[in-house]
């Protein structure tokens, strides 16, 4: 009998000690952290899943709660923000990747209108120009066999050029040549068939 009844109370003990360790990971998780939510809906978010982090001047202020792709084209975000956080219509949400790794992040940052913007409130979506998407590091290494390419092509213009220039050159050179042999090194010789001024023809000198 004794027994049993130690058993039941370390069954006890051991049931409110998990109970007491979840409530302590969600208490300093997300899972008690009051927050309001913010909808976006953009054509594009590279590597944004669910727990991205959302940060405001460097600062984790949410996370990224549900990522949706709309049937029309799309994508919709649907952010967590920590309450207390003030975002106004006038910042940016710029969507980016910190890394080359592909990890990536939501910035909002100060937009380009006038004044402190409109404050932004629960369930409100954000306008298309209040969302962008940034160039990152895996863009810019597709971008790189173009570039490439048109560096070829830069370079294969600029040889044309060099090789147009230096046949110019040579026929400025050629026609030089003519002229000095038509009129003499030392520039005397006169134009043949027009007579000096002794009356002589004009090829001698």
């Amino acid at each position: 009998m004794e027994n049993k009844a130690l058993l039941w109370w370390l069954g006890v003990t051991v049931l409110a000690t998990m109970l007491m360790a979840a409530t302590l990971i969600l208490y300093f998780g997300r899972g008690f952290q009051p927050s309001y939510v913010l909808n976006i809906i953009c054509d594009r978010a590279p590597n944004i899943t669910p727990e991205t982090p959302v940060k405001r001047n460097g600062v984790l202020i949410g996370r990224v709660d549900d990522v949706t792709t709309l049937d029309d084209g799309g994508v919709k975000l649907v952010l967590k923000i920590n309450k207390g956080v003030r975002l106004f219509s006038n910042e940016v949400a710029s969507i980016g990747m910190t890394s080359i790794l592909g990890e990536s992040v939501i910035e909002f940052v100060p937009g380009r209108g006038n004044g402190n913007g409109v404050l932004l409130k629960n369930g409100q979506q954000l306008s298309s120009d209040s969302v962008e998407v940034m160039i990152g590091p895996s863009d810019i290494l597709k971008e790189v066999p173009m570039m490439l390419q048109r560096f070829d092509d830069l370079t294969a213009v600029l040889k044309k050029a060099a090789t147009s220039v230096e046949t110019t050159s040579d026929q400025i050179g050629a026609f030089v040549q003519d002229v000095k042999g038509g009129l003499g090194e030392d520039g005397q010789k006169k134009v043949g068939g027009i007579p000096d001024e002794n009356g002589q023809d004009g090829w001698t000198s």
